[in-house]
């Protein structure tokens, strides 16, 4: 105790230049168990915990290195924490550039960093991966594999986000939060979403976790796991309200379309709507646009088209279509050939 008092002493006075300006007036060392001190350096050996703004930061050994004489960067070794209200992480590496609020977390051979945060709507999600970095003044986080750590290697270098019901890796991810709390996560290269009926692949996810809402774009593709059979989705882009129990799926470009395929139906358009029954499986979808859908031997072409997926019916909303007559059973144009009369 008296120590830390020394300590505070030393960061509220000049002799470590600490003032309001350089933004480390609520830089604060509540404990430590030995002290060296040189050249501005320092390190704190022994249950250190240090104060700065709302987080606390606790570790076994902590340096502070002095930059132009004043505490530049505080480095937290041999498996480090941060607490708060609404985040805490632990790491086998923590370091903060206190003139910047910028804090980095990095992974070694065999732990990765574990971050847990909250949306706001209070829901708790954890984030693991071999590297991360915070800027604790705007909110803004990335996190990414790191090459240098052998866990992180094991992992693909891949990073993942996940709560009770659901989770998401990718290759990077970029986090926007508000006051500590997360507002949305943008997932970045060969994005996996799971949770207990589906799985979303992508390029790029964007994951909403207080409205519960999933944009996944470029290449998407969704698979459902039925008892029967899976049903599929292949999309530019999807947009899916997991609260509303629908997606709608997009193309992006003249020449492409959204395309499902589910209990023994298939459908195609330039859009297509899903709604899910109870269990979460896809029930209806609503075709528009240059839309067809098929069941059996039977097909509709039309501007929009119902795809009724549990029943297995299919029909027109609007527009003039052409229905089609499909037999699998019998090659019609080759019994005509067989049948028409030779000239004489």
């Amino acid at each position: 105790m008296r120590l830390a008092l020394i300590l505070s002493f030393l960061f509220c006075t000049g002799i470590f230049c600490v003032n309001a300006k350089d933004d480390l007036s609520n830089f604060k060392i509540l404990a430590a168990e030995v002290l060296n001190y040189q050249d501005g350096n320092s390190i704190l050996i022994g249950n250190v915990a240090i104060k700065y703004g709302e987080y606390v930061f606790r570790a076994p050994e902590v340096y502070i290195n002095a930059i132009n004489g004043k505490p530049g960067i505080a480095r937290f070794i041999n498996g480090a924490s941060l607490s708060s209200d609404d985040l805490n992480i632990t790491a086998p590496i923590m370091e903060v550039e206190l003139s910047s609020s910028l804090f980095k977390c990095y992974s070694n051979k065999t732990d990765l960093i574990e971050t847990t945060i909250k949306s706001k709507n209070n829901k708790p999600m954890l984030l693991s991966s071999g590297y991360q970095e915070f800027n604790l003044s705007t909110g803004f986080a990335v996190a990414r594999g790191d090459e240098s750590t052998k866990i992180s290697r094991e992992r693909g270098f891949r990073v993942m986000l996940s709560s009770e019901d659901i989770e998401i890796e990718a290759d990077s991810l970029e986090l926007n939060t508000e006051k500590n709390k997360l507002v949305y996560v943008d997932f970045l290269g060969d994005v996996i979403a799971r949770d207990d009926t589906q799985r979303t692949e992508s390029n790029e996810l964007f994951y909403f976790p207080e409205q519960e809402i999933i944009k996944a774009y470029g290449d998407v593709r969704i698979l459902y796991l039925n008892e029967n059979e899976p049903s599929y989705l292949f999309s530019d882009l999807v947009i899916y309200e997991r609260n509303q129990g629908s997606f709608s799926a997009m193309s992006t470009s003249v020449n492409s379309h959204a395309e499902i395929h589910a209990n023994k139906t298939r459908g195609t358009a330039r859009q297509i709507i899903v709604t899910m029954n109870q269990d979460n499986k896809p029930e209806r979808a609503i075709l528009t646009g240059d839309a067809y859908a098929q069941y059996d031997d039977k097909s509709i072409l039309g501007h929009e088209v119902l795809l009724n997926i549990q029943e297995k019916t299919i029909e027109t909303i609007v527009g003039r279509p052409k229905t089609h007559i499909l037999s699998h059973k019998k090659d019609i144009s080759n019994t005509n050939k067989k049948n028409k009369p030779k000239k004489q």
